[in-house]
């Protein structure tokens, strides 16, 4: 897995841009909800789908999709 993260603040849409141009397959989204629980979104860059997955589970549920599509 590889990984590209900004040390420097950029809005979303800057990072989702720089996603596209690294050909990336997924983004990962992490924000906190209302509750301030962090609330985890992983996007497919191919097919645009996008879901919704618990803090804990986001290893798991790439690992997952890697192997999948391997």
């Amino acid at each position: 897995v590889t990984v590209d993260y900004s040390l420097t603040l950029a809005k979303p849409d800057k990072q989702f841009k720089r996603a596209l141009e690294l050909n990336a397959a997924k983004t990962v989204t992490v924000q906190r909800d209302p509750a301030g629980e962090f609330a985890v979104s992983i996007k497919d860059l191919k097919t645009r789908e996008q879901k919704s997955v618990a803090l804990a589970a986001v290893v798991t549920t790439l690992a997952d999709s890697a192997l999948k599509s391997a």
